[in-house]
């Protein structure tokens, strides 16, 4: 198999599991609350990221903790109103709005550089 087919199979796939998560948030928001779902998803994405990477992380700087203490705060939020709009939209829309971002963020960002305010 070569590699440039190895490589859409595993978009392929990746691109299916990030579908499948809006289902299956949609799911589990019929017993967990929004908060309750991010901060699993984000423990969940901690432990096993402590457990591939423990020894580079304990290389790490005090100004990249605290980096990425910022940027993590804004991606629970980011992720915490995807959830919130996954429980009051259907899954297949909440997938949809989300992958515009896709399309708006280089748009924003050429009338952002091009019409500098």
């Amino acid at each position: 198999m070569s590699q440039q087919t190895l490589a859409n199979m595993v978009l392929i796939v990746i691109n299916a599991f990030w579908g499948l998560s809006y289902v299956f948030m949609k799911l589990v928001l019929g017993s967990l609350q929004a908060f309750n779902i991010v901060g699993l998803r984000f423990l969940l994405a901690f432990l096993i990221s402590g457990i591939l990477f423990y020894k580079r992380l304990m290389l790490v700087t005090k100004k990249v903790i605290i980096s990425s203490l910022m940027l993590g705060t804004l991606l629970f939020g980011v992720f915490t109103f995807i959830t919130f709009g996954v429980s009051m939209t259907s899954a297949s829309n909440a997938g949809f709005l989300v992958s515009l971002t896709v399309i708006f963020v280089p748009l924003i960002n050429y009338l952002l550089v091009r019409f500098q305010l």
